[in-house]
């Protein structure tokens, strides 16, 4: 890292905190996320020249400021809470304020149940410092590849609600490519500028950032740069990656990709079951007052299969064929390996080969009839059994 760096760049994180929420049962259960995850991991950067600024909102109570305080002392340059919402205006107004003259202010997103890779915000400055040297004054970046996290098995409570499924996700992590998510995002701006239309939902943030005259530059880092982390009160959908397969990390391991506090989380898991789930918060209600939902479980519940002794973790369609990634692709060596696709279209099988000493990894595209209707599984032959045994879930083509 440039030692001018700090000279060049304001680096403002910004995340919200409840706005609106006066359920305490909420507060309290995602006050534990942010103490295990998203504090420790900001605390933890490589790069720590950051001020983090913190919305509120009007009607937080001043318990809530106080151990806001508390969970975030230390932690970069400043930490700034603010009783507002998060808005341009406000954001404006600390960008325009902040000490120095640096040339340029680069605005990262993060909400208040997720972590970044240790490395994130040092490759984020190290990104955008290229751009002005570049020249390039006003740059949206993404580094798209991360984790979803399911932190204990969750009811999909989105299903639930909405179709009347009852399906409990097991805990696990899940290679998650997602271009232009919020935590995801850099936006680099001239001056003490940030972007006017920076807050919109997930599915829409890179499309504004480029109306508002902004380029994007879409990136990854060579290890997950983000854990998007799902619990028991998320706001969405329960498993978004669903062309991926489970990714067994221990907690040790997140502590040492994300920063965050394992013996924390280790506590979080083990009292979970004592908050209740939470219906979806909707933007500019009035008062959001009973947020949390009471779901009981019964026999209808099902659980997933989330068997992935393979380790594979996403399939892709190449120039060559079909290309399988695995977490360790040394479990495919001198095994008997059986690569099955099922078309779920037709619902028919269409490909079925072994592979007696070994898999490459790729599935040449003659003999298979692909089509974007088609998803994949490999079967690892068991010679106790003198069976074929599945040794991953079924996965379809991802994007990337």
């Amino acid at each position: 890292m440039p030692n001018n760096s700090a000279d060049r760049l304001d680096v403002m994180v910004s995340t919200r905190f409840g706005v609106g929420v006066t359920d305490q049962a909420w507060l309290e259960h995602r006050f534990l996320l942010l103490e295990a995850i998203t504090a420790p991991s900001l605390r933890n950067q490589t790069y720590s020249n950051f001020v983090w600024n913190i919305f509120v909102g009007e009607q937080a109570e001043s318990w809530v400021v106080e151990r806001l305080r508390l969970a975030t002392s230390g932690i970069g340059k400043q930490v700034l809470i603010h009783k507002t919402a998060q808005n341009y205006k406000t954001l404006q107004k600390y960008a325009e304020n902040m000490p120095g003259d640096a040339s340029h202010t680069l605005l990262l997103l993060i909400d208040d149940d997720d972590a970044w890779n240790v490395g994130y915000m040092e490759a984020c400055v190290q990104k955008a410092l290229g751009y002005v040297d570049e020249g390039r004054d006003k740059v949206a970046f993404s580094f798209s590849n991360g984790l979803e996290w399911l932190v204990t098995d969750l009811v999909d409570v989105d299903v639930l609600l909405n179709k009347g499924k009852k399906i409990v996700r097991q805990s696990a992590a899940y290679f998650y490519y997602r271009p232009f998510h919020s935590m995801a995002i850099g936006v680099l701006s001239p001056g003490k500028q940030v972007p006017e239309r920076f807050r919109r939902v997930h599915a829409t943030m890179g499309e504004s950032l480029a109306e508002a005259g902004y380029q994007l530059d879409e990136l990854t880092m060579p290890e997950p740069a983000w854990l998007y982390v799902r619990h028991r009160q998320a706001d969405s959908a329960i498993r978004k990656a669903h062309n991926a397969a489970p990714v067994s990390l221990s907690l040790d391991q997140l502590e040492a990709k994300f920063g965050v506090s394992a013996n924390k989380l280790e506590s979080y898991q083990n009292h979970a079951k004592d908050f209740g789930y939470a219906r979806k918060r909707i933007h500019k209600e009035a008062d959001k007052y009973d947020l949390c939902i009471s779901v009981e479980e019964d026999r209808d519940f099902r659980k997933e299969d989330l068997r992935n002794e393979s380790g594979l973790i996403r399939v892709v369609a190449e120039e060559e064929g079909v290309r399988f990634y695995f977490i360790d692709e040394s479990v495919l060596r001198d095994r008997k390996v059986r690569v099955i696709a099922y078309d779920i279209q037709r619902r028919e099988y269409v490909f079925k080969k072994v592979y007696e000493t070994g898999f490459s990894g790729l599935v040449e595209y003659g003999g298979l009839g692909f089509s974007n209707n088609i998803k994949f599984k490999v079967q690892f032959f068991d010679e106790g059994s003198n069976k074929w045994r599945d040794s991953s879930p079924y996965i379809k083509v991802s994007d990337c």
